[in-house]
């Protein structure tokens, strides 16, 4: 199941939900995109570097050693905890301190020298993390910073169920799915933590892990007129607003004859609320039955023990 977390290339929102789909059918772990190469244990490098409130994505510079990004104007920078990924088994240090994705706090106010040890222990490489606060606001993929999202999806006769947990106004999703098909049930869940996606197949007790390229977003929260000229080559447009579930969104439609796709969505910030989609005349429909604004269960962020992973 594809969650509401990108925005970006809703051209194709309805077209990858239908694939997910059929996917789900045979296999737990779908394709996320091609994989970031974490190099060979020799290496000592960072290999992306995310967190909450990042405008676009940092830049990585492997020759120069150094991460530069740029925070939105709410960021607090003195409390940073970033979500990174560095080459294959490599661990890091600020000082003395062990750095771990996603937790270990740093004060980004002025930069800060990462000590990067290869995973063989043979290299060790100082990095320098530089992030500046820009003046536009923070692309946030969901319009609430943490909660639980109720969700429906069907077609073809069949439909799954999905319960999203949210952290970090998207940056983290957990999205637990399942489907009933002939008596058989199967559930997954996916993780994502920035760039990193576990797919986890919850019968088997299997996952993939994979850490994604950096994605662009379309923000339609912030609009800007580049965000409009975007819009506008992906044939995407929105005709007005409509109230759903007691949420103001906007009214977006999609009409693609070169690829066959149309697809009308009710969206709120950039969470698409309830769509309905035509692909190849086969129709896919999306809809959020509850949204719970609090804070959700830290281990759906986990992988669950026992589980086996596979890296690709």
């Amino acid at each position: 199941m594809t969650t509401f977390r990108n925005i970006k290339t809703l051209r194709y929102f309805a077209l990858v939900v239908f694939t997910a789909l059929t996917a789900l059918f045979f296999t737990a772990c779908g394709d996320d995109g091609d994989p970031v190469d974490t190099g060979t244990e020799k290496d000592a490098n960072f290999v992306s570097f995310s967190f909450a409130g990042i405008v676009g994505s940092a830049t990585i510079d492997q020759n120069a050693k150094t991460v530069t990004a740029t925070a939105g104007s709410t960021v607090d920078l003195t409390t940073l905890a970033p979500d990174f990924t560095l080459s294959l088994n490599a661990t890091a240090k600020v000082g003395a301190v062990a750095q771990a994705s996603g937790t270990t706090q740093n004060d980004f106010t002025n930069a800060v020298t990462y000590t990067v040890t290869s995973g063989d222990g043979t290299n060790t490489q100082d990095w320098t993390v530089t992030i500046t606060k820009g003046s536009a606001a923070a692309y946030h993929a969901y319009p609430f910073e943490e909660g639980i999202v109720h969700q429906t999806t069907s077609t073809a006769g069949v439909e799954i169920q999905s319960i999203v947990y949210v952290d970090k106004w998207g940056e983290w999703t957990s999205e637990e799915s399942t489907v009933e098909i002939m008596g058989f049930s199967s559930t997954t869940r996916k993780i994502t933590k920035g760039k990193e996606v576990w797919n986890i197949d919850m019968n088997e007790l299997t996952a993939t892990h994979t850490i994604l390229p950096a994605i662009d977003y379309i923000d339609l929260e912030n609009m800007t007129d580049e965000t409009k000229e975007e819009m506008k080559n992906m044939r995407m447009e929105i005709v007005g607003e409509e109230t759903y579930l007691g949420y103001k969104c906007k009214k977006v439609v999609i009409k693609d004859e070169d690829s066959q796709v149309t697809s009308e969505a009710l969206v709120y910030g950039n969470m698409v609320l309830k769509m309905k989609a035509m692909i190849e005349g086969i129709e896919v429909i999306i809809e959020v039955t509850k949204i719970e604004k609090t804070t959700p269960p830290a281990e759906k962020f986990e992988v669950p023990a026992g589980v086996t992973i596979t890296e690709i």
